[in-house]
C-alpha cells in the first residue's frame, strides 16, 4: 500500500500535519483495516492535542475481542494525550488517563498474571503511566504497574526515568534518585535525566553530589557554606503553588487553585520565595523550595512547586490598610530596617484611596515590639495610616488589644465598602491572621 508507505514515512520524519493529510481520507477504516487502525494511533500518539482522538481510540478497541497491539497503541495515545496536563495539577474526573488505565488493566487482564512477554510489559507500563495521572489515590497500583513492567524489561532506561518522575511527584527522593541513576546508566547522560538527578540529590541534602550532576549539565557551581550547590546568574524563575481562598475580604476566586510566588534561584532547581503569598498557600517570603525543571505555562514561564526543603524564619504579619497615594512607601520607611511591606490592592481608587491588604515581612532578628513601637509612631503621625495588624498584637498582647485589631480589620473593610471602593459584602467567615 504505497499511501500506508507515505503516511509511515511522513510520521518517521515529524511531519504530522502530512501524514494526518493523508490519513484523513481513511478514517472511516478505524476499527475496520487493523493496519489503518494502528497508523492512526501511532499518529495520534505522536500529535495528542488532536481533538478525533479520543473518538478514533473508541472506534479501534469498540471490538469485544482484546487485540493487545491495538490496545498498546490505544493506550499511548491517550497516555500522551494525560501527559499534556501537569503533574501539579489536580487530579480530575475522566479524562484520557481514566479510559488508558481500564484499558491496559483489561489487556493485562486478558493476558494473565503469570504473562511475561514484552506486550505484558508494555501494557504494565501503560497502567502505570495512567495511575500516575489519576494522582495519589492510585499511587500504589502505579507503583506495582512500574514493578512489573521493569521486572519484565529492566533495560528500559526511560521507563526507570517514568518511575523516577513518579517518585518525585509523590516526594520519594531516594526511590527518586535511585530511579534516576539506573535510567542514567541506560541511557547515558540525556538532559532530563540528569536535571531529575540534581533536583532529587538537592531534595536528599546531597549537595556535593547535586553539583556534579549541575556541572554535567554544563553549570559552573560551588558549595555553599552549608554544603548545598550555588550557580550564579540563574534568573529569578516564578514559581506556581497549590493555594485556597483566604476566607476573608472580597474577592472570590476558586476556593481551590494555584498561587504564583517569585523564586531568587541558588541553582537551577531551588531557591528563596522572594515575595510573599496572598493566599493560604504552603510556602511564603523566606522559604527555601524546590521547583521543576519544566514550565507548567509559558509567556512568562512559571514552574511547579515540588518541595519545601527549609520554613523561611521571618514572621509574616497580615495587615490591611486604607491607603493614599504614596502611603505605603512612607509606611515602609517607618518601619525597622529590614522589614519588607507587599502590598496587594483590592478594588477601585476613589478620591486617591484604596483598601489593600498585604503582609510585613519580619526578619527574626528583629524584636516585634519593635515593629510596633515604629508601626504606631507611624500611625499617630500626620499621615494617619487607618491600618490594622492582627497578627502583630497576637504576638506582643494583650489579647484584648489583638481583639481589637480585628474588630478594626473589619471595620475598615466595612468603610471601603462605605465609599465604594470595593464591591460587594464583607467577608465574616474567617479572620486574618
Amino acid at each position: 500500500m504505497d499511501g500506508m508507505h507515505a503516511i509511515h514515512e511522513a510520521l518517521a520524519k515529524g511531519a504530522l500535519d502530512e501524514a494526518f493529510a493523508k490519513l484523513a481520507p481513511l478514517a472511516e477504516r478505524v476499527g475496520r483495516d487493523r493496519e489503518v487502525t494502528l497508523v492512526w494511533l501511532r499518529a495520534l500518539a505522536a500529535a495528542p492535542q488532536r481533538a478525533e482522538l479520543e473518538s478514533i481510540v473508541e472506534r479501534a478497541v469498540a471490538s469485544d475481542e482484546v487485540d493487545v497491539e491495538l490496545v498498546i497503541a490505544a493506550c499511548a495515545a491517550l497516555n500522551a494525550a494525560a501527559a499534556r496536563r501537569p503533574f501539579d495539577a489536580p487530579p480530575r474526573v475522566g479524562g484520557p488517563e481514566a479510559r488508558a488505565y481500564a484499558l491496559a488493566r483489561a489487556g493485562l487482564d486478558a493476558l494473565g498474571e503469570a504473562d511475561t512477554s514484552e506486550a505484558a510489559a508494555y501494557l504494565a507500563l501503560h497502567a502505570a503511566l495512567a495511575a500516575h495521572a489519576l494522582g495519589p489515590e492510585k499511587d500504589e497500583d502505579a507503583q506495582a504497574h512500574f514493578a512489573r513492567a521493569l521486572a519484565i524489561a529492566p533495560s528500559k532506561g526511560e521507563w526507570w526515568n517514568d518511575l523516577g518522575v513518579l517518585h518525585k511527584w509523590r516526594g520519594r527522593w531516594q526511590a527518586a534518585f535511585d530511579a534516576f541513576l539506573r535510567a542514567r546508566a541506560r541511557l547515558g547522560d540525556r538532559r532530563g535525566v540528569l536535571w531529575n538527578a540534581a533536583l532529587a540529590a538537592t531534595a536528599l541534602g546531597e549537595g556535593d553530589v547535586a553539583a556534579g550532576l549541575w556541572r554535567d549539565l554544563g553549570f559552573a557551581v560551588r558549595l555553599s557554606a552549608g554544603g548545598m550547590p550555588i550557580v550564579d546568574d540563574v534568573p529569578p524563575r516564578q514559581v506556581r503553588v497549590p493555594s485556597k481562598d483566604a476566607g476573608y475580604g472580597f474577592s472570590r476566586g476558586p476556593r481551590e487553585g494555584f498561587e504564583v510566588v517569585w523564586v531568587t534561584p541558588l541553582s537551577p532547581g531551588h531557591g528563596v520565595v522572594s515575595s510573599a503569598s496572598f493566599r493560604d498557600c504552603p510556602v511564603d517570603y523566606g522559604d527555601l523550595v524546590l521547583f521543576d525543571g519544566a514550565p507548567v505555562a509559558n509567556d512568562p514561564p512559571v514552574f511547579p512547586l515540588l518541595e519545601i526543603l527549609k520554613a523561611g524564619d521571618e514572621r509574616r504579619l497580615r495587615f490591611a490598610a486604607l491607603l493614599k497615594v504614596g502611603d505605603l512607601e512612607a509606611l515602609a520607611d517607618a518601619l525597622p530596617e529590614g522589614v519588607r511591606v507587599f502590598a496587594y490592592p483590592e478594588g477601585r481608587e476613589v478620591d486617591g484611596e484604596r483598601l489593600v491588604y498585604g503582609k510585613l515581612v519580619v526578619p527574626a532578628a528583629i524584636e516585634l515590639a519593635q515593629v510596633r513601637e515604629r508601626l504606631e509612631a507611624a500611625v499617630r503621625g500626620p499621615r494617619g495610616y487607618r491600618l490594622a495588624v492582627p497578627g502583630l498584637y497576637e504576638a506582643t498582647g494583650p489579647s484584648k488589644r489583638a481583639g481589637q485589631e480585628h474588630q478594626a480589620w473589619r471595620a475598615l473593610e466595612q468603610a471601603a465598602s462605605r465609599k465604594g471602593l470595593v464591591e460587594g459584602e464583607v467577608r465574616p467567615e474567617t479572620e486574618p491572621s
